[in-house]
């Protein structure tokens, strides 16, 4: 005799095992479609009341403090009489009084339990100061209200040959920052007599003993030696530089790479100036115009 039960009578058994496992394929979607209403505990309401009004109150602290300018911030006052006749005087009134609420106010103010949420945060008037500082540095180059006259002839120098410090970056391995505070350190932003008569940022002079006309001009009288080259344009100034830099007496530059500090002190190492604070003025005006971002 055959002992096995037929297929569909297995297949049958299993799938009421299944149905009275999960329920019905009816059931399942009917479930999945019924929404779960989550049940808020009471205390967790006023937990949450008690800590948005812990921090109203500190807001309202820091603010007062704030406007005194911290001169009542060693008195004891009760602050709750003086928060209630501010209220009482906003309702009987009905002007438009309002706080700047500042619910991230300093971490000084804040519980210790608190102070970790007060650090997440920054006030209103941190949050300005980042703005306006991002927006510098976002575009450090472009003229701002508080400028004097040599920064916007500066800036003005800095966006002139900004694309062609980063070509010649690219071509001959100077940072772009090194090359750019060289041109307005040694050139005066293109405002001294060799920018402006010679084509020359660079102060790069001429050691040749057959120098055709027009190729060099005497700065001085008072020294045979004082010739510089002139050039035909900015541009052809600019990739001179670029080459001298490249030629095997400062070739242990590249090592440095993009270390605009260390290109700095290297240059004054290998001689390229007699002032003994080269370097500390290149470095001040890559700082001040943030010249490193031309290196990216």
């Amino acid at each position: 005799m055959n002992n096995q039960q037929p297929k569909s009578f297995r297949y049958t058994d299993k799938k009421t095992e299944q149905e009275n496992l999960f329920g019905s394929k009816n059931e399942m979607q009917n479930r999945g479609k019924q929404k779960i209403t989550p049940e808020i505990e009471f205390t967790f309401i006023l937990k949450k009341i008690f800590l948005s009004m812990k921090k109203l109150f500190v807001a309202i602290k820091y603010q007062f403090f704030k406007l005194t300018g911290g001169a009542l911030s060693g008195m004891k006052l009760p602050w709750l009489k003086i928060i209630a006749v501010v209220l009482v005087a906003y309702l009987m009134f009905q002007k438009d009084f309002q706080f700047t609420i500042n619910m991230s106010a300093p971490s000084a103010f804040l519980p210790v339990d608190e102070e970790d949420n007060g650090r997440k945060n920054v006030s209103q008037m941190g949050i300005a100061q980042a703005v306006a500082q991002h927006e510098k540095v976002r575009n450090p180059f472009a003229d701002a209200t508080d400028d004097d006259a040599i920064t916007k002839k500066e800036k003005a120098y800095i966006r002139r040959f900004k694309k062609t410090a980063q070509e010649e970056m690219k071509q001959f391995g100077i940072p772009a920052s090194v090359k750019m505070a060289q041109g307005l350190l040694e050139s005066g932003a293109g405002r001294s007599g060799l920018a402006k008569r010679n084509n020359n940022h660079f102060g790069i002079k001429c050691f040749s003993k057959r120098c055709g006309k027009g190729h060099c001009s005497n700065h001085s009288d008072d020294h045979h030696k004082d010739f510089f080259v002139k050039y035909k344009s900015s541009w052809e100034s600019w990739r001179a530089h670029s080459k001298l830099l490249n030629t095997k007496h400062y070739k242990s530059l590249k090592e440095y790479e993009t270390d605009y500090e260390a290109w700095a002190y290297g240059l004054k190492k290998l001689g390229y100036a007699t002032d003994p604070r080269y370097p500390e003025k290149l470095l001040a005006k890559i700082n001040k115009y943030h010249l490193y971002l031309l290196d990216k």
